[in-house]
């Protein structure tokens, strides 16, 4: 059963997250921009990307 992740409850977690990890890794110094706060940012959109990805499967056992 196919449910959309725009719906899901977790996903305006989710959001608050990804805008509270991009601010933090705004104040790093500007030698981790590049490395640690990409590496962060990479981190913190695949949280959401698995979720839309689960949301899309056809059965529960995505939702795991």
């Amino acid at each position: 059963m196919k449910m959309r992740y725009e719906n899901l409850e977790v996903t305006e977690l989710i959001f608050q997250y990804i805008d509270f990890v991009y601010e933090l890794a705004g104040r790093f110094p500007k030698d981790e921009m590049f490395g640690l706060g990409s590496q962060l940012k990479r981190a913190v959109n695949s949280v959401l990307m698995n979720v839309a990805e689960g949301s899309a499967k056809k059965s529960w056992a995505g939702f795991r």
